[in-house]
């Protein structure tokens, strides 16, 4: 054991010798008074302290950093906590951080090493309010947010790239209250439209035989908020929930007839019924006629033209025969062009009766219209 002692000894005095020792300075008295003189010379080490003693079974030695600041420390005290004791620190206050826990005992045959720092203030800068916290050297903002999410299970963030970076007293740290929430989002399906060619149609012409609908989208998202503000999203999950409906749209490919307008002979007058008059006609056109009733329900009784429907009364295609025009249908006598329809295109009338049951017995057929002359 004497042995041991006395080549950590050697190893004390080559230590010194170097100039590694460093005068203290803390609050403590102790410490301000044993370092007062501020040197860092074997000799005044052993001046101050005298030699250690190589027969004392307790005798022990600290390297002891105080805020950056290291002496060596002669010391018979059995435990960390005696040791910083006896420098006169007052560990009931929370505000020192000890590299060692206070219960390990020192050793005799070796240099302890006791680092403490000292505590300060630091400005928690939040969104509606600001709060003082205890931090040291060693603390960075990152171990700062670390300390308050254990203490109070509030994550937080500090935007400033020197996250990693010690902070100093009264720094101020603006930290950012970080949420994730779950959230759900409907979004519309625009529905697509498909054309169908129809030979029924007139080119140009186009009939929306099918609507289409919107779809739906459910779409969760991850949202992060700093201050309850969206700082960004991540898609989650996405899933349909209703399928879009396609419109269908028919596009008619029917070529227009050609009317040619032509003089007739007013002596051919096969189809005339005996009592009708016809010389006035210029011209004669083959077309489908439809007979309706004004007593049909669901229908409206004011034509295109102002005019109530009832015998006499035509709809026609006005690119075909002009509104107004006067004619002569086959099978049903004289009329006045005087109301259009959607499905009343080229070649087609329908013909206006008072009564449902003449409309029934007229059905649909082929006739000849007579386009007559203005009086």
């Amino acid at each position: 054991m004497k042995n041991v002692k006395i080549i950590a000894l050697v190893a004390l005095m080559m230590f010194l010798f170097h100039g590694r020792v460093s005068a203290l300075s803390t609050e403590s008295k102790n410490i301000t008074d044993s370092y007062s003189y501020n040197t860092n010379t074997l000799g005044n080490f052993f001046k101050e302290h005298g030699k250690p003693d190589e027969d004392a079974e307790t005798s022990k030695n600290v390297m002891f950093s105080y805020n950056t600041k290291r002496s060596v420390i002669p010391t018979k005290a059995n435990t960390v906590e005696e040791f910083l004791q006896e420098q006169g620190l007052d560990l009931s206050t929370n505000d020192y951080i000890v590299n060692l826990d206070l219960d390990q005992e020192l050793s005799s045959d070796e240099i302890n090493e006791i680092t403490v720092n000292k505590k300060f203030d630091v400005t928690i800068v939040l969104k509606d309010r600001e709060e003082k916290v205890k931090a040291s050297i060693d603390d960075t903002p990152e171990t700062i947010i670390e300390e308050i999410l254990r203490t109070t299970g509030i994550k937080y963030v500090y935007k400033d790239d020197s996250e990693n970076k010690p902070i100093f007293k009264d720094q101020s740290l603006r930290l950012y209250k970080e949420e994730t929430k779950q959230v759900q989002e409907v979004e519309d399906i625009d529905f697509k439209t498909e054309t169908v060619n129809s030979d029924e149609l007139f080119e140009g012409e186009e009939k929306i035989t099918q609507e289409g609908t919107v779809g739906k989208k459910e779409k969760v998202y991850n949202v992060t908020y700093l201050d309850d503000e969206e700082e960004s999203r991540e898609l989650v999950s996405e899933n349909i929930t209703v399928e879009p409906v396609n419109q269908i749209k028919e596009v008619g490919t029917k070529k227009k007839e050609v009317i040619q307008e032509k003089e007739i002979d007013n002596t051919d007058s096969s189809n005339i019924d005996s009592n009708d008059d016809i010389s006035n006609c210029k011209n004669v056109l083959s077309m489908l006629a439809t007979a309706y009733s004004s007593q049909q329900s669901g229908l409206n009784n004011t034509t295109a033209t102002g005019h109530t429907a009832q015998k006499g009364i035509i709809a026609v295609d006005p690119s075909i025969i002009p509104l107004g025009t006067k004619v002569y249908v086959e099978g049903y006598g004289y009329a006045t062009a005087s109301d259009t329809g959607k499905n009343i295109k080229g070649n087609k009338i329908d013909l206006c009766y008072d009564t449902i049951s003449e409309a029934n017995r007229f059905g649909r057929q082929t006739v000849k219209v007579y386009i007559l002359k203005n009086k």
